[in-house]
């Protein structure tokens, strides 16, 4: 018997889609443990993995219909709990501000942030002060673990749709940071104009990021990028730079310096999109150049896998050459 692989894939992804909310409306499973589908995502990458190792073998057909459940299972968890909050999440209520937080770095420094729900806006400021000011419903706050080269960042309650949250956090210039952050069904947003930065770790799922490095004072890197289920905007500095960029089941816009030298190297897989040849960069194999790029004066080197989603260069309405459409 023949059938479709592609068509059995979508068909397998609607089918679960649909009955995780129809199983939580029937008392079959509870809804904390549907809004909490997302934190499936890591399989999504198993599952990939799995079909390519499958790849012409009796198993193959059957290895690739694991990425569709599993996306489905996530999906349709979120759609359970009132919808996919791709920059948003929670309900009206009103918030209360809580307590702010502050300190100083000694010297070199990591903050580490981790937002369950709701709004995150990270912006640099002189001198060597730290800062955590916001509201979320009950005025808690986040957990804050902290020391003179550390601070740590974390959403109050476990469960990411428990509690609406935001959080405008300051970080200094003067010593260099490395930023790792991420963004569960919420919105970030990162102003790191001045800032002195090591490496940079960005994870976002079933949410959206703005990440500026285009006026940061210094970046070491490498930088890194991951999107499930959600979407990232990333403006790149006139630095030479190391990094990778991946989305699986949403989309990555890379806004780069006109002048770079840009390298990026791909994966192979044919549910991804990337739109390189309009920036002009010109295809060699799964790697695709600017010309002229060892001759440049900054170069800036991406790994881009994408799986079910797309990644972009310089697109206007996201890179601010034009207004949004």
């Amino acid at each position: 018997m023949r059938f479709n692989r592609s068509l059995l894939g979508w068909g397998l992804f609607l089918v679960v889609l649909g009955a995780v909310p129809l199983a939580v409306r029937g008392g079959l499973v509870s809804a904390d443990l549907a809004s909490r589908a997302w934190q499936l995502w890591p399989l999504l990458i198993v599952a990939i993995g799995l079909a390519i190792v499958a790849r012409g073998t009796p198993i193959e057909n059957l290895a690739g219909l694991a990425f569709p459940v599993i996306f489905g299972l996530m999906l349709g968890g979120l759609l359970a709990r009132g919808g996919i909050p791709f920059g948003g999440c929670g309900d009206d209520e009103g918030t209360t501000p809580f307590a702010t937080q502050s300190g100083t770095f000694g010297g070199s420094a990591s903050v580490d942030l981790e937002l369950g729900c709701g709004g995150l806006q990270v912006t640099a400021v002189s001198g060597n002060d730290w800062q955590v000011a916001g509201s979320d419903r009950d005025g808690r706050g986040p957990r804050l673990d902290m020391s003179a080269d550390r601070l740590q960042v974390r959403s109050s309650d476990s469960g990411p749709f428990n509690q609406r949250e935001r959080w405008e956090v300051e970080i200094p210039t003067t010593p260099t940071v490395n930023l790792t952050a991420s963004i569960n069904a919420g919105e970030g947003r990162f102003d790191l104009g001045g800032a002195t930065l090591g490496a940079v770790d960005l994870h976002v799922n079933a949410g959206s990021a703005r990440l500026d490095l285009g006026i940061v004072n210094a970046i070491a890197g490498p930088l890194a990028v991951d999107v499930n289920a959600g979407s990232a905007v990333v403006l790149l500095p006139n630095e030479n730079l190391t990094g990778e960029v991946g989305v699986n089941a949403g989309s990555i816009v890379v806004c780069t310096p006109p002048s770079a030298g840009i390298r990026i190297t791909t994966n192979d897989n044919i549910t991804s999109s990337f739109d390189f040849a309009r920036r002009g960069l010109v295809q060699s194999g799964n790697t695709w150049e600017t010309p002229g790029y060892g001759a440049a004066a900054v170069k800036i080197e991406l790994q881009a896998d994408a799986n079910a989603g797309s990644i972009a260069l310089d697109r206007p309405q996201d890179c601010g050459t034009q207004p949004p459409a």
